[in-house]
């Protein structure tokens, strides 16, 4: 019976790295991100996850990682490859939920890891140096496309769970990832109102219907609520300042 293949080799299958290859350059954050949303995308189906929670675990079975929970760890997780399988180092002191993030979050360090040098020139396979902070950013976004995956966030949505602790309940992640993915993916509760201008022009951008309605919403507020700059007093013949109103000043 023949072996059944690496998923990990499928996923990195969507790295488009002969063309990386040739250009001069690597790959922009918004290019990243593309990459990040379809390897996440492609790791579920191979995984036939199809609702929530999403069992991140099961890649342990389908790829040659391992895992070792140590306490007093100096940071969520490492990962490496040792003998002939990938071993991740996990805080054993860390919650439940982040130590699912921070599996998903290693996954793509080792999803990306043939092609560090092409992704990142200045930290190369055989670097002892910590990751960039660009690697780090896309691997945390992976983590938040694997676990809270917008088809999933958006039925749930729409099925009427919009609160931040229900959805974490759902999802088996913490409140505040919950909170970045209905940021990324324009969501985000209308009663959030302090945090619309923190992502309004992106999603605007990407058409998202809420947030289209939050830009007016925050728009016409402004306008109503503007204070008209002061008018500069006039003076009369005599001297004496007329007010804005028409009365006198002394």
């Amino acid at each position: 019976m023949p072996q059944r293949k690496n998923i990990l080799d499928h996923v990195r299958q969507l790295m488009p790295i002969q063309t990386l290859s040739v250009m001069p350059r690597p790959l922009m954050w918004a290019e990243a991100r593309i990459i990040a949303e379809r390897q996440a995308a492609h790791l579920l189906r191979l995984l036939r996850i199809k609702k929530p929670s999403v069992e991140i675990e099961r890649i342990l079975t389908r790829a040659p990682i391992q895992i070792e929970a140590v306490p007093d760890l100096d940071n969520s997780a490492y990962s490496g490859w040792k003998d002939d399988h990938w071993h991740i180092l996990m805080n054993a002191d860390e919650s439940i939920w982040r130590s699912r993030a921070s599996l998903a979050h290693e996954v793509k360090h080792i999803l990306d890891d043939p092609f560090r040098e092409v992704l990142y020139p200045n930290w190369p396979r055989d670097s002892l140096l910590p990751a960039p902070d660009e690697a780090e950013q896309i691997c945390d976004y992976f983590a938040g496309c694997v676990l809270v995956p917008e088809r999933l966030l958006l039925a749930a949505w729409r099925s009427g769970t919009c609160d931040v602790a229900a959805l974490a309940q759902l999802f088996e992640v913490s409140p505040s990832l919950i909170t970045v993915r209905l940021r990324q993916t324009g969501i985000l509760p209308p009663r959030h109102r302090e945090s619309w201008m923190q992502y309004t022009r992106w999603a605007y951008r990407r058409g998202s219907t809420f947030a289209v309605h939050a830009a007016h919403v925050l728009t016409f507020s402004r306008l109503r609520h503007r204070t008209p700059a002061p008018r500069k007093p006039e003076v009369s013949e005599n001297g004496s300042q007329v007010s804005v109103s028409g009365g006198l000043s002394v």
